[in-house]
């Protein structure tokens, strides 16, 4: 992202998600996708209707009243396409809604048309390893990196996902051949993290990535 872009970054809004691969009120995909409400990224200029209008949709996220949010957030974006704030908010809302579907639509058309916004691909990885789709969440950090390399949450997330991706050639080995003592001692070495030792049953709170909190700066205006 720009220079210009982070030096006009808005205060992010309530809390931040804390798993890697959730999505609820601490990121939880677990409930919906790890997902946190975005970065306030409505113009400065808002008339008092539309401030309270504002702050409403965010405490209808917070409280999950999901239902709701969307059908005002629905009507942003149908009026406002290039609306950042309304499009990443209505990820959150069909994530919170368990509509995976929609949301991973929502998100991908948001890394299309606000490429150097890294939290659209951190919420894409973070649905994705919900659903095992390791590779797809790989690449979708690797994307989140590649715009915002000072991304700290992105780079974690990366670790997290080729640490289970580890563990997954590991455990295939040892499926071929249980005496290899090599790829058990590796795969024993590995961080306790969601699917590395299956021995123990997952705790829901804890086995999806951490989202992004949310969007931290205004998209480019396109000329």
């Amino acid at each position: 992202m720009t220079r210009p872009l982070r030096e006009h970054a808005a205060t992010l809004c309530a809390a931040t998600l804390t798993c890697l691969l959730a999505v609820s009120a601490a990121p939880a995909l677990a409930q919906t996708a790890g997902i946190a409400l975005p970065a306030d990224l409505t113009p400065s200029t808002q008339t008092p209707p539309q401030v309270a209008r504002q702050k409403r949709i965010d405490d209808e996220l917070a409280k999950k009243q999901y239902t709701q949010a969307l059908t005002e957030l629905d009507k942003d974006v149908a009026s406002q396409p290039r609306n950042a704030q309304a499009r990443f908010q209505r990820g959150v809302a069909l994530a919170g809604l368990g509509r995976s579907d929609d949301a991973i639509v929502a998100f991908s058309q948001m890394t299309q048309d606000f490429p150097e916004l890294p939290e659209p691909y951190i919420n894409l990885a973070a649905l994705y390893a919900e659903r095992g789709e390791l590779l797809r969440a790989r690449d979708s950090l690797i994307m989140a990196n590649r715009v915002a390399p000072e991304n700290a949450l992105a780079q974690s997330n990366l670790g997290d996902v080729y640490v289970r991706l580890a563990a997954q050639s590991y455990q295939s080995a040892l499926k071929l051949n249980p005496k290899n003592a090599t790829a058990r001692a590796r795969l024993d070495a590995l961080p306790d993290l969601p699917g590395v030792h299956p021995t123990a049953p997952a705790d829901p709170a804890t086995t999806t990535l951490p989202a992004a909190s949310g969007v931290k700066a205004k998209p480019a205006k396109r000329h």
